[in-house]
């Protein structure tokens, strides 16, 4: 059997950002299993293998690492990079 995992997103609060909140949000939820009955265990499995690993954390912090790498000066960073960047 196959089954189609929908694209995860590492914005885990959903405030438009990946920063270091949503990590710590996996962070917060490390070791527990996503089929708990907490939408935050679900919405901390990212890559949707039923718990939230190392696997996880991992994707979120190379999330982070690539658009700040990549991203110009101002340009998707939050604002309290931007403050500290100028």
């Amino acid at each position: 059997k196959c089954r189609i995992q929908p694209e995860a997103t590492p914005d885990t609060n959903d405030d438009g950002i990946i920063d270091v909140a949503d990590l710590g949000f996996v962070a917060y939820y490390y070791g527990k299993n996503a089929q708990a009955p907490n939408a935050g265990a679900k919405a901390a499995d990212i890559n949707g293998d039923g718990k939230i690993d190392i696997e996880d954390l991992a994707y979120v912090a190379i999330m982070i690492e690539d658009l700040y790498t990549n991203a110009r000066p101002g340009e998707y960073m939050p604002l309290w990079s931007i403050s500290t960047y100028k």
